[in-house]
């Protein structure tokens, strides 16, 4: 931030600060011991710490540390003197707080009070126009009156905009003349300038800008699928499983002979990247990538549904590399498989309830949720309709975060031993599924037996009975409420007793009982 301001206040680069810092700090008075009447000095521009160490705890047997035992701690010592901390502050310059803080207004004023040999920088031997990539011989001279300019010089590519650093630095020879080439030039029209950026004793300088213009070079497209379901990654590949966490389109752009921008082992940049996108088209739609720092990009195939694909990458171009179109390329992708998970059924069940049973839909997917419907089978029978999956997220992974989907159903459970199943049905990007393990449960019930005899009233005022007799299935051990229907008119209709304790396995009978109404005078 303060070298910002120097920059502001001087308008100007200024190379290595090193070369001003050093020989502000030795001038009479700037370099003040810290204190309390320092800061109010004005002629301050250090304040030198000059009490104390930096000396911190370190962990025993560890580099430069008191303790060089196995176990415990210690202090960080010199290692040029054992005995003493690391690091001590002394007056001037030292290792524990350089030339100590600074005061920030009296360094932006005092900038320019530190000379420097005047110099003269001169760029030539450059051609006029040339194309990207290729070398381009150039000759840098800097001269000065005062001995022999040392250190490095840089090309600045300048427009009416922006400045842009054309290429590298470049150390000066001896006599202070730098001879050779580079091929990292920016394309486009535009002034290069030479700039030499000082030494300990020579002043910074530009040369005169030079129009030159760089023409575009070729570039070279490539477009492939990429898998990492294992180790090492396959590039290659043509068929994919819908929203597969490792599975990426990978699209580089490089220059004409196919070398990419970046070290594929150190990741080190060897020429200037190609920038912009490149647009991925399949016969349905196109999808623009921004290109990374590297000249690559690398996207999720999430949007694909399964399908029969063709794709394409088309790069853009910029100002140093024409577009360019891969091949094409096939790609299949398949519906991603699913695992159905039927939840438990409650403990007390009976015959003709209708609990809620949770069904979930998992997927190894990172796309969106699985939809479609679910249907509950006892030992393969159907039991209601379809239920529709209300909802699907996404669940914490080993690999990211997978889809996921599940609904409620409330099966009217049929008494008996019951061996259930859920079947999902899949969509469009999911395969169906069915639960690998049925879930077995024991629903009660209970039978009534069909009476033999028949009740025959043939006058008013009688009254008959029938005997209805209620066994206990599957442990159910719980109250049976019976109930008349269709009573006649001007009768009664009882049970008697009106309700059955069920236990064990024993039979338990009950007396029905119609009484019909005496004729009246009414």
């Amino acid at each position: 931030g303060i070298m910002a301001m120097v920059n502001q206040k001087t308008g100007a680069r200024q190379g290595n600060a090193n070369y001003v810092l050093y020989p502000l700090a030795a001038q009479s008075g700037a370099s003040c011991t810290s204190n309390a009447a320092a800061v109010t000095n004005a002629n301050c521009i250090f304040y030198d710490v000059v009490s104390g160490n930096n000396s911190v705890a370190c962990v025993a047997g560890s580099n430069n540390c008191s303790n060089q035992s196995s176990s415990g701690y210690g202090l960080l010592v010199n290692p040029a003197d054992k005995s003493a901390p690391a690091w001590t502050t002394t007056a001037g310059y030292d290792l524990a707080t350089g030339l100590g803080s600074v005061n920030a207004a009296n360094l932006v004023n005092h900038w320019n009070s530190v000379s420097f040999h005047p110099t003269t920088t001169t760029l030539s031997s450059l051609p006029a126009t040339i194309t990207h990539g290729q070398p381009v011989n150039f000759t840098v001279t800097v001269a000065s009156g005062g001995g022999t300019p040392a250190g490095d010089v840089s090309l600045i590519a300048q427009t009416s905009s922006t400045q842009i650093t054309g290429s590298g630095s470049f150390t000066l020879a001896s006599g202070g003349i730098f001879t050779g080439s580079t091929n990292v030039l920016p394309g486009g029209s535009y002034s290069l300038v030479a700039h030499y950026s000082g030494d300990g004793i020579h002043g910074a300088s530009d040369s005169a800008p030079q129009p030159v213009t760089v023409a575009p070079e070729n570039s070279l497209t490539k477009a492939a699928f990429v898998s990492c379901d294992s180790s090492p990654c396959t590039s290659g590949m043509t068929n994919l499983v819908y929203g597969s966490a490792l599975g990426l389109l990978r699209v580089d752009v490089t220059n004409s002979g196919g070398q990419p921008c970046a070290s594929l082992t150190s990741g080190l940049i060897t020429y200037p990247c190609p920038t912009g996108s490149v647009a991925v088209a399949t016969q349905y739609n196109a999808v623009a990538f921004p290109l990374n720092s590297q000249g690559y990009t690398e996207s999720p195939l999430t949007q694909l549904f399964p399908g029969q694909y063709t794709l394409q990458a088309s790069y853009t171009g910029d100002a140093s590399y024409n577009p360019s179109t891969s091949v094409s390329i096939p790609l299949t992708i398949t519906a991603a498989p699913t695992t159905t998970t039927l939840g438990s059924v409650p403990p007390q069940s009976y015959a003709g309830q209708t609990p809620m049973i949770l069904v979930t839909i998992n997927t190894q997917s990172i796309g969106a949720g699985p939809t479609g419907t679910v249907q509950i089978l006892n030992n393969g029978v159907p039991l209601g309709s379809p239920a529709t999956i209300y909802g699907g997220g996404s669940i914490p992974g080993s690999n990211g975060h997978y889809a996921y989907a599940g609904v409620n159903v409330y099966p009217s459970l049929p008494g008996g031993n019951l061996s259930l199943t859920a079947q999902y049905s899949g969509d469009s990007r999911y395969a169906a599924s069915v639960t690998a393990v049925p879930t077995t449960a024991t629903v009660a019930d209970f039978s009534v037996s069909t009476p033999t005899s028949t009740i025959d009233l043939s006058a008013p005022g009688q009254t008959g009975t029938l005997t209805l007799a209620v066994t206990p299935l599957y442990g159910y051990n719980a109250a049976v409420y019976p109930f008349a229907i269709g009573c006649p008119p001007a009768a009664t209709c009882t049970f008697s007793p009106s309700s059955i304790n069920l236990s064990g396995s024993a039979t338990v009978s009950t007396t029905f009982t119609l009484n019909t109404t005496a004729v009246s005078s009414s």
